[in-house]
């Protein structure tokens, strides 16, 4: 099974309507006694608090990836100065060995042997 992460506001609105579900069953069964009209209003009820508790997950999860943002952000500045002045420094070493290994550094360019 593919994971996926873990959502609070299906949990809640799931056990919020098996709940009201129960009630209804409760109340059909005749052990409980609830009227009609509190079921009904109990389901959007249901539906208003899910969608508080999404709004809040999603407000929550903004706020930690901002800060490991911003905190990877610091973190790769100071990491980012020193690789960028070891790469230059290495790059132009490398560029100068690449360049000697194209043109033979040293050696006699061979004359062109044209046809």
């Amino acid at each position: 099974m593919k994971r996926h992460r873990f959502e609070p506001a299906r949990l809640v609105l799931g056990l919020l309507l098996l709940g009201i579900g129960a009630l209804h069953v409760l109340d059909a069964v005749g052990e409980a006694d609830v009227s009609t009209p509190v079921l009904l209003v109990l389901v959007p009820a249901a539906l208003l608090v899910g969608a508080a508790v999404a709004v809040v997950t999603f407000g929550c999860r903004l706020v930690l990836s901002n800060r490991s943002a911003g905190r990877k952000a610091a973190v790769g500045d100071a990491r980012t100065e020193a690789d960028t002045a070891a790469r230059t420094e290495a790059g132009t070493e490398g560029a100068k060995a690449a360049g000697e290994a194209r043109t033979g550094a040293g050696a006699e360019r061979a004359p062109d042997s044209g046809g």
